[in-house]
């Protein structure tokens, strides 16, 4: 990923906790996609986390294997 695609997720991610709208976001770990969806509740970026709330509960996720956040409305 390149600088301007970082961009892209830190500005879907601050328009996402703005609005406590639902996102679907998109993981690369272990050689493939993993998809997880919720509400952006928190972004710890001295741990390098985002906090998802979802109907089972709270979720952190590392910042590092995010490769999208989509936006759902």
């Amino acid at each position: 990923m390149n600088e301007w695609d970082l961009d892209a997720i830190e500005e879907t991610i601050n328009i996402a906790i703005k609005r406590k709208c639902d996102v679907t976001i998109k993981m690369w770990r272990d050689g493939e996609f993993i998809l997880r969806g919720g509400i952006i509740q928190n972004v710890d970026l001295k741990n390098r986390t985002i906090e998802v709330d979802d109907p089972f509960g709270l979720h952190n996720y590392n910042l590092d294997v995010i490769v999208d956040v989509t936006v759902l409305e």
